[in-house]
């Protein structure tokens, strides 16, 4: 808060969600929040690691990576584990929130940019240095944890959408993402998903609209683009940090980086890896079956105890399924279906019991199937690139999602765009800059005697300060 609030004699706490109906609530700890602030001299060292995608031996499609924050705090014997005088006694375990910040001095006064919002996932400390140490994953890590239960069949659906109905569900609030204007022109014919965490739901939906997803700065999850396009117009006023650039106080149209600001030379890898001149996509159209079916009948009699009412999950044989209804098989008297809850790959069906004895009953659950038609390849190549580097061919990971060959055509040439030829990528070891985020443009000279220089796109940082600030950036030359 920004003030403390004092003379608390009440605290409340509100369930919105509860595993059984009609079931009581079991608070297994509560108690008031311990927030500590450490700067200055109590820090030995802060590192955050930020990426839009993770570099690996195929093309970052649909890749999903959690920023990183590890903090070195001087330890005074309250991280000790054994101390159990510490007020952080017992506190230091997983899941707790740490934000970070880094300050420089500008005309007498500090300006704080924020590095984001992470959660603890492992402590340690070291008796012969007195520090401690904490590293922390951001909100992405949470999400790889919690399920996507709720997914439904929608028809025509964006991906706008289906990503808000994904962050939703995760418990998050429209303050905890970005959902860029592009996704919405992105339609998909029917999507659902079947079971699976909420990060991967978002992997295969960035996968199938050719987005990127990740955290940024102020804790939000931001899903958009992942095309690397560079700014039409200024952005300004940047400069040039290098005071031996002969431009430095000409106003340039993205943050420049001049020699004097990188420490060791440059790197401009090739990433042979990375290239890909023939790309084929499978698009898998999906149709109703028709009539409604019979697509769930329990196997064995369902027992429901008198006076009671019991939540039977009943997954489907063939899903997704949409439209579906459950039903009891010649219910004894006092025996009903109270509640029903239905998703793409099943439901949960409350039965209720009124009567004075235990019941059997059968449950049955009817409903229209989607049924996969036969898939369409869609191939794209490059002569001149085969011509230059030899055949190598990508095959999109299926992806059930990809239903129409237009859809399937237009990942198809924009992956051909962006791999056909070597990436264009550069690394470098600079002085750094906290103000600058994944996605923000920079101008980097590369040959101060040439005047040669290009512009990139952050996609890779790593900032350390240690009493001192260096960065390890990753830049991609985009189009413009």
């Amino acid at each position: 808060l920004p003030e403390p609030v004092q003379g608390v004699v009440k605290q409340t706490v509100t369930i919105t969600r509860w595993s059984h109906p009609g079931r009581q609530t079991k608070i297994a700890e509560f108690f008031t929040s311990i927030q500590q602030t450490y700067e200055g001299e109590q820090l030995v060292s802060v590192r955050l690691l930020e990426e839009r995608e993770t570099s690996d031996a195929s093309l970052p499609v649909g890749n999903i990576s959690s920023n990183e924050l590890v903090v070195r705090i001087v330890n005074d014997g309250r991280f000790d584990p054994d101390n159990e005088t510490s007020p952080l006694n017992g506190l230091l375990i997983p899941n707790r929130r740490v934000r970070a910040w880094l300050g420089a001095e500008v005309n007498d006064d500090t300006e704080w940019v924020p590095l984001g919002t992470f959660w603890s996932v492992e402590w340690g400390t070291e008796s012969d240095v007195l520090e401690a140490t904490v590293r922390a994953l951001d909100r992405l890590e949470h999400l790889r944890k919690s399920i996507y239960r709720t997914s439904t069949v929608q028809q025509n659906v964006t991906a706008a959408a289906l990503a808000q109905a994904i962050l939703l569900d995760a418990g998050l609030a429209s303050a905890d993402w970005v959902i860029e204007d592009e996704l919405n022109d992105v339609v998909f014919p029917w999507a659902w998903f079947e079971p699976v965490s909420h990060r991967e739901a978002l992997r295969l939906l960035a996968e199938a609209a050719m987005a990127v997803v990740y955290c940024d700065r102020d804790g939000r999850v931001r899903i958009g683009a992942s095309a690397v396009v560079l700014p039409d117009e200024e952005t300004g006023p940047w400069y040039l940090q290098g005071s031996s650039f002969p431009a430095e106080t000409t106003v340039q149209p993205v943050f420049g980086i001049g020699p004097d600001d990188y420490f060791a030379p440059l790197r401009a890898p090739a990433r042979q890896d990375q290239v890909a001149n023939e790309i084929v996509v499978t698009a898998r159209p999906v149709a109703p079956a028709g009539s409604p079916e019979e697509v769930y009948r329990s196997t064995s009699p369902i027992t429901v105890p008198a006076g009671q009412t019991v939540t039977v999950t009943a997954q489907y044989q063939d899903p997704p399924v949409m439209n579906a209804v459950a039903s009891l098989e010649s219910p004894p008297a006092g025996v009903k279906i109270v509640a029903a809850r239905y998703y793409a790959w099943g439901a949960e069906v409350d039965i209720e019991n009124t009567g004075g004895a235990d019941e059997d009953v059968t449950l049955v659950v009817t409903g229209t199937r989607l049924v996969a038609q036969a898939g369409e390849r869609v191939m794209v190549a490059d002569a001149k690139s085969q011509a230059l580097n030899g055949r190598l061919v990508y095959a999109f990971p299926e992806n059930h999602l990809i239903q129409t060959r237009a859809q399937a055509r237009t990942i198809a040439q924009a992956l051909l765009a962006s791999f056909k030829d070597p990436r264009r990528d550069i690394e470098l070891e600079w002085r750094g800059n906290p103000a600058l985020e994944l996605g923000d443009p920079v101008t980097i000279v590369t040959d101060m005697v040439r005047d040669r220089r290009s512009e990139y796109v952050i996609v890779r940082q790593e900032l350390e300060w240690a009493g001192y600030l260096r960065a390890r950036m990753t830049g991609r030359r985009g189009t413009s």
